[in-house]
């Protein structure tokens, strides 16, 4: 249950943040960068397409894998204009492949490249999110939580996120999460 809505909330954040990269602007000099970079942004969406289908897990699985290893190959030669997506990029292949350590890396260079970016939150409510539920190190996510209430107080993650920490459900089991959201329902 828990793991669904972090996949939700995830889904949900990046596709609704995710900008179309202008290609005709001249940033990316080579032709063949350019076709790196669309195919890069054809098997996110790919991604995107299956993720929530649990019938398809190998595929997602596949398809993050290749992702993940274009991504960070072109990371070494990409310019200022598509870094950051290239970034995120290389975080969704290793969540998908389940290299979460590897995930939370990139999420992690994402911010601290991109700190002002609008999606700079973001990045830090996913590191945070995989801590959690994929790798289950909740001290660590805790911690990585109050970094993005202190670092953007103002963002409604950090708010919603502040809320979560000072509720303890980051505490509870997810029959006891269950029962909190049972109960709530029940009011």
């Amino acid at each position: 249950m828990k793991n669904y809505l972090y996949l939700f909330l995830f889904l949900l954040f990046v596709s609704c943040s995710n900008e179309t990269s202008d290609k005709s602007n001249g940033t990316l000099e080579k032709e063949d960068e350019l076709s790196v970079y669309d195919e890069l942004l054809a098997l996110e969406n790919q991604i995107f397409s299956i993720a929530d289908n649990p019938k398809k897990i190998i595929e997602l699985q596949e398809l993050g894998k290749q992702l993940y290893s274009l991504s960070t190959k072109y990371i070494l030669g990409a310019n200022e204009h598509n870094l950051e997506h290239v970034y995120e990029l290389a975080a969704l292949g290793a969540e998908a492949s389940s290299k979460y350590d590897d995930a939370i890396n990139y999420l992690y260079q994402a911010q601290r490249n991109f700190p002002k970016s609008d999606k700079a939150a973001i990045y830090l409510f996913n590191r945070a999110r995989i801590l959690e539920s994929k790798l289950n190190k909740i001290k660590e996510a805790k911690i990585a939580y109050q970094e993005l209430i202190e670092l953007y107080p103002n963002d409604s993650l950090a708010i919603t996120m502040k809320l979560y920490l000072e509720s303890e459900l980051i505490d509870k089991s997810e029959d006891e999460l269950l029962e909190f959201l049972d109960s709530a329902s029940n009011q």
